[in-house]
């Protein structure tokens, strides 16, 4: 498991389907693109409020996380679905 800074884009998932059914045209996609940190044995994406107001995303549920240090946050919020992709090349 490695860390690492990379240029990374994220695309609003809903967005991505809008356009795949013919609704909405590909530059019209909110998109999102930013230098972040990267760590090759994460599971899941922590973003700014920023961000998610940037993608217009919307609230799922809350979930809990716990850090290195052993201390946790009681309330995350997840968002809806965000296609990512790193050096060109999407992730999902």
């Amino acid at each position: 498991m490695g860390l690492g800074f990379a240029g990374i884009e994220l695309v609003r998932g809903a967005d991505v389907i809008l356009v795949q059914e013919g609704f909405l045209q590909e530059d019209q996609m909110r998109r999102c693109t930013l230098s972040a940190l990267l760590d090759s044995g994460a599971t899941m994406l922590a973003i700014s409020g920023f961000v998610r107001q940037q993608l217009a995303l919307r609230k799922l549920n809350d979930i809990g996380a716990e850090f290195v240090d052993s201390s946790s946050v009681s309330e995350g919020t997840p968002h809806s679905r965000i296609k990512t992709g790193v050096a060109g090349r999407d992730s999902n």
